[in-house]
């Protein structure tokens, strides 16, 4: 059966990804998510993460 996440929730694993260094296997075992979906939404929410940690580093 398929899960749907919401928005909130798939960015807070990107997160964990990209900002905290946690590995796909880490996240996939501690939230229960497969790690295709993880995966996707990495590719899907890199580009959105990284513009506002950009944009907050530039910021006085």
């Amino acid at each position: 059966m398929s899960r749907i996440y919401n928005v909130e929730f798939k960015k807070k694993l990107v997160k964990l990804y990209i900002k905290k260094g946690y590995t796909l296997n880490n996240i996939s075992e501690e939230y229960k998510v497969p790690i295709a979906s993880i995966s996707n939404w990495i590719k899907k929410y890199r580009t959105e993460y990284e513009k506002i940690i950009n944009s907050s580093v530039n910021v006085i």
